[in-house]
């Protein structure tokens, strides 16, 4: 009995030990510490602690303080903060105290806290108005060759003003609405600080560091009346002192997926077909048909007349119909005038600097093919900037320049307006003639009177009539920047920019621009013959403009900080002399193949025959009619309409 009592007892005192020590373990310890900057050593609220493995965990209070009970022995703990660098840390066994560094985080797309005014740059959170700031990161987050392009779906307020074919319409863009109604409505673009006259869409995206939008009144007042609609402050790359060579090289080819013609709901052709039908036999067309000016009228109701007429029998008619039905312009145009769109963007950096000096000089080429067959677009730039520290850092010179040439060209035959079961080529793959301008029975009546076909073929017409426009942009730049006392600095920034853009269009000899010029302003003289007002051959328009600025601008500026306070002063004066210069000419009876064009008669009043032409011919021949001939527009001397 003694026995069985003592081994009871020695065993209820082994459970209690083991028992306590395994509570010991349980409890653990705490670990208190302190979280902070590792810059500046500024205590760091909010940050995640947490037991690796484990739910326990805590937050650091407003002073950057902790306290987390764990177990005894080693364990790790995990540590994140928003804008810093994770850390995981091993707890040693017998460690109760902890401070914790945390690196910050240079995030690609942080949020933007420096902003340029195009005066000084200010910290964000200490500027008054609406401002959008996008760093480097964010401009070059989407591939585009235009500029514009790329603040689009980034800055809040920036209005993109496009139909729904997504072509530009009027002024490209806006901030927060339209603000005038007889001026501009482009917002004031600044470049390097003073404003730019040129285009936004010759500055390459490439050439960009970063991007300050100034919405609002606030904002913008600095820049005055010019900023009423906004302000888009843009810095350009620049040299680094003390950094060794960098050499960036960028290229891409962006292709998009060819438009769906058929992708916005349309009545059907058959639907038309039968609505037109429908139309006639109630006698909407009837006053089309006489009217004497010979509008062009729907294909369909050119037949059903003539089949009225009697000029064509009832098989025929059937026939036409039926190929009507078949047709659909929005086929042809997708498969013999369209084409996958695609942009290729190249580009070419490089920068360094040593320790009084830094250069950067970049060169870039864009390629860009529309979704037109006959439509492209190019730009080369070409940019570098250098600047050097002189007087023990005191004084800092920096100079640029930057130049671009852009060449578009366009040789695409008009198919707007065209009626929907129009055929470009019909079955065997001809080209087929379209009505434009005048009915189809007008051209045919003067077929044999004038001197050129007026039938309008679009697959015949590619190229015929192009359009190219060059433009040559230059800006030249330069910057002084002197410490006169601790806070107070005294700036001055000069800048030279010139611009010349020629749009040239050619009418070649058989373009239908050409023919239909010399056929509506052919005279007639008597007995069936004519005059020709317009000489026979080409056509060459040229419009040039030359612009060129000259800005200067000296300031000081003044900076004082305290412990709660910041002190930021600046003022100067600015002078600016704009000049441009716009002449074109026209040359009629133009030959591309020598340069030769034939005079006009400049003073003489000619009457823009049209419809009336046939008329006109009718007296000749002894066949009178009511009607005389007309001007569309007001005749003046020495310009034809």
């Amino acid at each position: 009995m003694k026995s069985s009592l003592t081994h009871t007892l020695t065993l209820l005192v082994a459970l209690f030990l083991i028992f306590g020590r395994t509570m010991a373990q349980e409890k653990g310890r705490e670990i208190r510490g302190n979280t902070l900057d590792a810059k500046d050593l500024s205590p760091l609220p909010g940050v995640n602690l947490i037991l690796k493995g484990t739910t326990v965990g805590t937050v650091s209070d407003d002073e950057g303080k902790f306290t987390l009970p764990i177990p005894n022995g080693e364990a790790i703990l995990l540590v994140s903060y928003i804008g810093y660098q994770s850390r995981e840390i091993l707890l040693g066994e017998n460690q109760t105290t902890l401070n914790i560094l945390l690196e910050s985080l240079d995030l690609n797309l942080q949020e933007v806290t420096v902003v340029s005014t195009g005066f000084q740059e200010l910290p964000l959170s200490r500027s008054t108005g609406s401002f959008v700031g996008l760093n480097q990161d964010l401009v070059d987050r989407r591939v585009s060759t235009n500029l514009i392009d790329r603040l689009e779906d980034l800055t809040p307020g920036l209005i993109f003003n496009r139909d729904i074919s997504g072509r530009e319409s009027g002024e490209s863009i806006s901030i927060r609405g339209t603000a005038t109604l007889i001026s501009s409505a482009e917002p004031l673009i600044v470049v390097d600080n003073l404003a730019y006259d040129g285009p936004l869409s010759s500055i390459n995206p490439n050439d960009v560091a970063s991007i300050t939008v100034l919405k609002d009144a606030a904002a913008a007042s600095i820049w005055g009346a010019r900023a009423g609609n906004g302000v888009i402050v843009i810095t350009t790359k620049k040299g680094s002192f003390n950094k060794p060579i960098q050499v960036n090289f960028t290229s891409n080819l962006t292709t998009f997926q060819r438009a769906d013609p058929f992708y916005d709901p349309k009545m059907s052709i058959n639907s038309l077909i039968d609505k037109q039908s429908e139309l006639y036999e109630n006698g909407a067309f009837g006053s089309l048909i006489r009217n004497r000016r010979n509008p062009v009228i729907p294909p369909l109701a050119e037949t059903l007349y003539a089949f009225e007429q009697g000029q064509i029998s009832a098989q025929e008619r059937d026939a036409a119909l039926e190929q009507f039905r078949n047709a659909d312009i929005r086929k042809d145009i997708d498969q013999y005038l369209t084409r996958p769109a695609s942009q290729q963007q190249h580009a070419l950096n490089v920068s360094g600097g040593g320790t009084n000096h830094n250069y950067q000089v970049s060169i870039g080429y864009d390629k860009n093919l529309s979704s037109e067959i006959a439509s492209d677009f190019s730009r080369l730039t070409l940019s570098t900037q250098q600047s050097w520290k002189l007087a023990k850092d005191k004084f800092r010179i920096q100079t640029g320049a930057y130049w671009v040439q852009s060449d578009s060209y366009n040789g695409m035959p008009q198919v707007a307006g065209l009626f929907p079961y129009e055929r470009l080529l019909d079955g065997e793959g001809n080209p087929q003639e379209v009505y434009r301008d005048y009915s189809i029975r007008f051209k045919n009546s003067v077929k044999d009177i004038l001197p050129l076909s007026w039938a309008y073929v679009p697959m015949e017409e590619i190229g015929k009539s192009s359009t190219v426009n060059r433009s040559q942009d230059l800006r030249l730049f330069a910057t002084a920047n002197y410490q006169l006392t601790k806070g107070l600095e005294w700036s001055t920034n000069y800048q030279y920019w010139t611009n010349r853009n020629q749009n040239t269009t050619h009418n070649s000899p058989d373009s239908y621009a050409a023919r239909h010029l010399i056929n509506s302003f052919a005279q007639p003289v008597g007995n069936g013959e004519l005059e020709l007002p317009i000489p026979l051959g080409g056509t060459l328009d040229q419009r040039i403009s030359d612009s060129y600025s000259h800005t200067l601008r000296t300031q000081v500026n003044y900076q004082k900080n305290w412990t709660n306070h910041r002190l930021n002063v600046f003022g100067g004066g600015e002078l600016k002399d704009f000049q441009s210069e716009l002449y074109g000419n026209t040359s009629y009876g133009y030959i591309a193949e020598n340069g030769s064009s034939l005079p006009v008669d400049y003073l003489t009043r000619f009457v823009n025959q049209g419809s009336s032409l046939s008329q006109k011919y009718s007296i000749y021949r002894g066949i009178r009619r009511k009607g005389q001939p007309f001007c569309v527009r007001f005749c003046q001397p020495g310009v034809f309409l």
